[in-house]
């Protein structure tokens, strides 16, 4: 249920890429503000509406992962018990969220999408809504990491660009629904950001 604290590795064993397939997982699906989600296949598809506490890739997982969706199924991030609720940990490696996401988070502490190695990669799809409720700082180890935002941002939190991030606004991204700040150098360290048309008093 989805009561359970499930720590679980997405490694495709059941061969459909379904998060729903519990043969897919190694301990489990993840389902909770507190769970844990390796993802260590290409493709993941989100069939119905999870909660997990952080989404990690491994130094020896895939280059890319890309997670879609069935039907309007969205994932939810909460951070829980984590610094790091999003997670790259190999060189190179592209994380593509092509779905609705959701970042909530109870705790007072500073909550990172973290590149722990070079040249990596987050893009928040086009026409996909990222929601972000509570504030997220990004970092990196190396400034050749890159955030895309090309899809709607929602919410109240604000979004900080902190150490060696560098972050690209593409074509279709939408911030005029985004109640919170955007927050360039929130921390020490080179930041880098391209195609940033927000009005002005919301970039810090």
């Amino acid at each position: 249920s989805s009561s359970e604290v499930v720590d679980s590795v997405f490694n495709n064993g059941g061969g459909d890429n379904l998060w729903s397939n519990s043969a897919n997982w190694t301990n489990g699906i993840p389902n909770n503000e507190q769970s844990k989600a390796t993802l260590n296949d290409a493709s993941v598809i989100v069939d119905g509406n999870y909660k997990v506490a952080q989404i990690k890739l491994t130094n020896t997982g895939p280059e890319s992962v890309t997670l879609t969706n069935t039907s309007t199924n969205e994932l939810t991030i909460t951070g829980k018990g984590v610094t790091q609720p999003i997670q790259l940990n190999k060189k190179d490696q592209s994380l593509i969220f092509n779905l609705p996401l959701v970042f909530v988070s109870s705790e007072s502490q500073t909550e990172t999408f973290r590149f722990n190695s070079g040249n990596g990669t987050i893009t928040f799809g086009a026409n996909q809504n990222l929601t972000v409720n509570d504030e997220i700082t990004f970092t990196a180890v190396n400034l050749t990491s890159l955030i895309n935002f090309n899809g709607k941002l929602l919410g109240d939190g604000n979004i900080k660009f902190g150490a060696k991030s560098n972050a690209n606004f593409g074509a279709a991204y939408d911030g005029s629904s985004h109640n919170g700040k955007i927050i360039v150098a929130g921390g020490t360290g080179t930041v880098s950001y391209t195609h940033l048309t927000l009005p002005t008093k919301r970039i810090v």
